[in-house]
């Protein structure tokens, strides 16, 4: 075997010492970046969660306010319908009293007051 000089001998051991970090201490900045990289994600994951109760809670009060519309537009229909009960019954009075001669209605206001 060729003895080796003292510069190539350098450069051998320089390079041993770059395969041995290479193979077998591994990759520093590569498991810096995959850490950084986990952070990250867990962090999203924390912002999705929260978006999505959020979202969940929003839902929930637009359906309570759709039902409080849904009950509110049920007592205006009721209202609507009571309001056409009442204009009937006023127009079949009215229509009771033209059809009355003047001694009827005398008479039926005279008897209403006694």
């Amino acid at each position: 075997m060729k003895k080796l000089n003292p510069s190539q001998l350098v450069i051998l051991c320089l390079a041993g010492v770059l395969i041995y970090q290479q193979f077998f201490m591994g990759n520093t900045y590569k498991k810096e970046y995959e850490r950084m990289l986990k952070e990250k994600e867990m962090e999203y994951l924390g912002e999705i969660s929260r978006l999505e109760s959020e979202a969940d809670s929003l839902i929930q009060l637009n359906l309570g306010l759709s039902n409080q519309i849904a009950e509110i537009d049920n007592q205006i229909d009721s209202k609507n319908a009571q309001l056409l009960n009442l204009r009937k019954r006023y127009e079949e009075q009215m229509d009771k009293f033209d059809d009355m001669s003047d001694d009827d209605l005398i008479s039926a206001f005279a008897n209403a007051f006694n």
